[in-house]
């Protein structure tokens, strides 16, 4: 008969080996992930040790080009400025322009009425020789801006 120390050893080796059996898969997969992890990251690696060094580069040639763009934004400054100084006077003349264009515009149709004025000639009117035919004798035609003085007696009743 297999006494209890004998039945505890078995047990204790069967477990043992379920616990390998379902170890060694696990154990399998965690080294296939950690080659690939540390593939990954030395290529990542390089990769990053380039891109460190292009930054560097880049940011030497960054502080190289911060004095030279310095002039040139003081250089931009003086240029705006100069063009400020210069753009008053012509600031200056255009409201002035626009005050005699103002002027010119409210006197213009008051000298053109002036002028049309004094080179029209009230020429006499002559009637046709019908409307003449059609009054009755004796009446004179009515000036213009006159009201006639039939007009005034019936206006009278």
């Amino acid at each position: 008969m297999v006494s209890e120390s004998g039945l505890l050893l078995v047990a204790g080796v069967v477990l043992a080996a379920v616990l390998v059996g379902a170890l060694v898969p696990a154990l399998l997969q965690l080294r296939r992930t950690l080659r690939k992890a540390e593939e990954t990251l030395e290529g990542t690696g390089s990769r990053l040790n380039r891109v460190l060094d292009e930054l560097a580069i880049t940011t030497s040639r960054i502080n190289q080009l911060g004095p030279e763009f310095r002039d040139r934004k003081e250089r931009v400054k003086e240029l705006l400025d100069s063009i400020v100084d210069l753009s008053q006077p012509l600031r200056q003349a255009r409201a002035s322009l626009g005050s005699t264009v103002a002027m010119i515009g409210a006197l213009g149709p008051a000298i053109a009425a002036a002028v049309k004025a004094f080179l029209a000639k009230e020429e006499p009117r002559v009637e046709p020789a019908e409307r003449r035919a059609a009054r009755p004798r004796g009446t004179q035609p009515v000036p213009a801006g006159k009201p006639s003085l039939s007009g005034t007696i019936q206006n009278a009743d």
